[in-house]
């Protein structure tokens, strides 16, 4: 069973659970098509990119909406969860501050 299809499993069972799939470089060497059906996805390759992935995926996950790493292709339409979570733009404007490891007075400023 792979970890996509692993969280999928937990999610049926608990749609509280938060997860992030991690996958390596292999992954997506070995199969550059696949497309991942998790609600946030993070592949190892962009972990030291600057928009900063990781934290992107914990903020993600705790509030449960979806995020993909750069090199990550995007999810089916048939991948979607009851979790989904539309963020206004504002909001998600907000989440990349506190990604980029701003304050909330340094978020603000940035934010105008």
């Amino acid at each position: 069973m792979s970890g996509d299809e692993l969280i999928a499993r937990i999610r049926k069972r608990d749609q509280e659970t938060r997860c992030i799939l991690l996958i390596q470089d292999a992954t997506l060497i070995s199969d550059p098509y696949r497309v991942y059906c998790a609600p946030v996805v993070v592949a190892t390759k962009d972990i030291g990119e600057k928009e900063m992935p990781l934290r992107q995926a914990l903020l993600a996950a705790i509030g449960h909406t979806t995020y993909r790493s750069p090199s990550v292709m995007p999810a089916r339409t048939d991948c979607t969860s009851d979790l989904d979570i539309e963020l206004s733009e504002r909001e998600v404007e907000l989440l990349s501050c506190y990604a980029k490891g701003l304050n909330l007075r340094e978020s603000a400023e940035c934010m105008g």
